[in-house]
């Protein structure tokens, strides 16, 4: 299919590995013009940029954390010098955190907030100041299944995944008369670096509650993403999208704490 998105130009946030990495390289391979944003991985981002340019593609790495607003109007600005416009915004860049409600800091809070929020807040307004002005964009927001489903030690980062959820429906209806769509895919595990620790401690017990009996690959995000943020979806805004192979069920909420002998 044709998603008559050749000449267009995306910013791909936290796109140096894993699922960002993978978005990048499927809007490259349907035209796409991708501004690879990194916060630490210059090495990576430049691996992701190298891949897309060898198969014909266009990209070009840009640093930048994404919960500094000067940074996210620098990915913007990156995308009209390089590229000339921009079209797209993948808000994907995120960080996880673990830990027990009572054990919790502040610090862990503000920190996961300022990417998995934030990020996706400071992006999504340079990137739409441009897209209203051309009334045209799409603005794709990654979130996580721990927003909507409980999961025990995830209580910051549950809370900044669903804020990103009320964010999107938001910025979909003040944004849809500039003709700017906002969608969220929601995935369930990943086989991601971002992952990989919970994977080697719990991978058997994660596999069991989804219903393909598999992790997800990072390459299979794209072609939703794609699509989502394409011409061709001209309707669909403001939905949050799970991607998770029918999960099935959750890991009991008490266990962790069963565990440490604090309850009955």
């Amino acid at each position: 299919m044709d998603l008559q998105m050749a000449g267009q130009v995306a910013v791909v946030t936290g796109a140096s590995r894993g699922i960002g990495a993978g978005i990048a390289q499927t809007l490259a391979r349907e035209g796409v013009a991708i501004v690879v944003n990194y916060a630490r991985d210059r090495e990576g981002a430049e691996a992701v940029c190298a891949a897309i340019e060898a198969a014909s593609g266009r990209a070009f790495p840009c640093q930048g954390d994404v919960g500094d607003p000067a940074a996210a109007a620098r990915l913007v600005q990156c995308a009209l010098e390089s590229f000339g416009r921009l079209d797209i915004l993948v808000n994907n860049a995120g960080a996880m955190g673990r830990t027990p409600f009572l054990e919790s800091s502040l610090e862990e809070l503000d920190r996961l907030l300022n990417t998995n929020l934030k990020g996706s807040w400071n992006c999504s307004q340079a990137a739409a100041a441009h897209m209203v002005k051309a009334r045209y964009g799409r603005i794709l927001n990654l979130s996580s299944l721990a927003a909507i489903m409980p999961s025990a030690g995830h209580a910051a980062y549950a809370a900044s995944k669903a804020a990103v959820h009320a964010l999107t429906q938001v910025m979909a209806g003040e944004l849809a008369p500039y003709n700017i769509l906002v969608n969220a895919c929601v995935p369930g595990v990943f086989e991601t670096p971002m992952a990989r620790p919970a994977i080697e401690k719990r991978g058997d017990e994660l596999r069991s509650t989804i219903g393909l009996q598999r992790l997800g690959r990072p390459e299979e995000m794209g072609p939703l993403v794609a699509f989502l943020v394409s011409p061709l979806n001209s309707y669909v805004s403001g939905a949050l999208i799970r991607v998770d192979g029918a999960k099935l069920a959750v890991q009991n909420p008490m266990k962790p704490w069963k565990d440490a002998g604090l309850m009955p």
